[in-house]
């Protein structure tokens, strides 16, 4: 469906949960949202929740079964023999993109699609080197642009980041909450992209308030301080958007890329593997019975793909409050765990264990409902994500544009259909094979009805949905 589009905006609240979103906080995108766009009340982010995984599926249109990008970081012995790949790092990403045979990313991308029909991608990111490099990994071969905050070692077009540096302030930047990085952000979008370059497609990635939520809590005095600048910023847009000529004609998708829930206690996979014999470490390049990754959803490779000490190690953790499940593709009990597939992972990449903490309602320091457990990487009671609660698969999608309803919807979507739908506004043919949908309910269009599947585990219950071809996960709801 070709639609007078003249260009897309694209902008992104890193873990910015729905439920903030209210007149107090960001009365900007609030009005925004109720009166001047198509909300889709029922989005929801990939799994695992985490920001490279979803950014490479908002560029792709799939799943990590189909993208390869299966984890902010994971193990990947015959890339990285000795080290965790850390996808946040840029140049591990460089050289795992020399490494693999099919490629980094595993299905073609946004930026390729652009490139394709002679349309032009600029991205600005100020979150890690690695986000803004898996926002359009072939910017450098596309000949596009995009600018990492990082400097220019940490850019794939480094000369964006000296142009750049020469007409804004760099100072004052890097600490938290990330306000400067925000502004900044929106300085260089209208400032510099949009009078130089004048891309067809514009992708900005705010750093809040996910490391405010990170660092200071869920609904801290800091946190709701990133919020309102974050909000500020975003009329700042929706200002300039006003002044364009073309404004009745400018696409303009916001969304954040996961939600976020408070972390309430930490699991010593170490010591717990060790209890029953199983030696197991985080560092690939020591000897060991099994190697695993830290968060609230990690890995478990175990040495020679054994099988006794992969059962061993299950029957031992699952009996540990703090565990929800363990996914697979490798059952002995089929009820006891869910599969790859069930969360749409089952790519080559995955190794032989995902494990999965569990999560609550229960409320924070603040008042906010979503805690749970993980296995380290922060400082508790900090803000995190990567599981199945709903607080973190829940995002933010709101759309504008020239022929979308300023209505809402409660029919799933997700930040899978965010290409898809941009292709098609545009006039281009995504891959038949693309995971995610072009959302037609925005445009008035009938798209069939939506289905709901649960499936049911030792411990709890996986809520999936789908509409048209399309599945979306909802979250994981624990027994408990």
């Amino acid at each position: 469906m070709k639609t007078d589009v003249s260009r897309v905006m694209i902008i992104v609240f890193d873990g910015l949960r729905p439920d903030f979103v209210h007149s107090e906080l960001m009365p900007s995108l609030y009005e925004y949202a109720k009166n001047k766009a198509f909300e889709f009340r029922e989005s929801s982010t990939v799994f695992p929740s985490v920001t490279r995984v979803a950014t490479t599926s908002l560029i792709t249109g799939n799943y990590p079964r189909k993208h390869g990008i299966i984890n902010n970081a994971f193990l990947q012995p015959n890339i990285f023999p000795n080290r965790v790949f850390d996808t946040s790092s840029f140049k591990m990403l460089e050289i795992a993109k020399k490494k693999y045979a099919n490629g980094l990313i595993t299905t073609k991308t946004l930026g390729e699609y652009l490139s394709e029909a002679g349309k032009k991608f600029f991205s600005i990111h100020c979150g890690s080197p690695g986000a803004s490099y898996l926002c359009n990994h072939k910017a450098r071969e596309l000949q596009h642009h995009a600018f990492s905050i990082h400097g220019p070692e940490a850019s794939l077009t480094p000369q964006i980041y000296d142009i750049i540096k020469d007409n804004h302030s760099l100072n004052g930047l890097g600490k938290i909450p990330k306000i400067n990085e925000v502004a900044l952000s929106v300085d260089i979008l209208l400032d510099t992209v949009f009078p130089i370059y004048n891309p067809d497609v514009s992708l900005v990635w705010f750093p809040e308030p996910d490391t405010s939520f990170h660092y200071k809590q869920i609904g801290s005095p800091d946190s709701k301080i990133a919020l309102k600048n974050c909000d500020l910023q975003f009329s700042r847009i929706l200002n300039w958007v006003e002044d364009q000529a073309d404004k009745e004609n400018i696409l303009l998708l916001v969304l954040s890329d996961h939600g976020q829930i408070t972390v309430k206690s930490e699991l010593d996979i170490t010591n717990l593997l060790a209890s029953i014999g199983i030696k197991a470490v985080e560092d690939p390049s020591l000897s060991s019975d099994c190697y695993f990754t830290k968060g609230s959803v990690g890995e478990l490779r175990f040495k020679n793909k054994d099988a006794g000490l992969i059962a061993a190690a299950k029957e031992a953790l699952k009996e540990v409050s703090g565990f929800l499940t363990f996914c697979s593709n490798n059952f002995q009990h089929p009820n006891d765990e869910l599969s790859f597939d069930d969360v749409c992972i089952s790519h080559e990449r995955m190794g032989e264990l995902l494990y999965i903490c569990d999560s609550d309602d229960d409320l924070n320091d603040f008042g906010y409902s979503g805690t749970g457990s993980f296995t380290g990487g922060l400082q508790i009671p900090g803000g995190y994500h990567g599981g199945l609660n709903k607080k973190e698969m829940k995002n933010l999608f709101l759309m504008s544009g020239p022929g979308i309803l300023k209505s809402v919807s409660d029919k799933s979507a997700g930040i899978v259909d965010v290409t898809p739908t941009i292709l098609n506004c545009l006039g281009l043919q995504p891959s038949s094979l693309m995971d995610g949908r072009f959302l037609g309910e925005a445009f008035g269009q009938l798209v069939g009805e939506e289905t709901k599947k649960e499936i049911s585990f030792e411990k709890g219950t996986l809520i999936k949905t789908q509409v048209a071809e399309t599945e979306y996960i909802k979250y994981a709801q624990s027994k408990m």
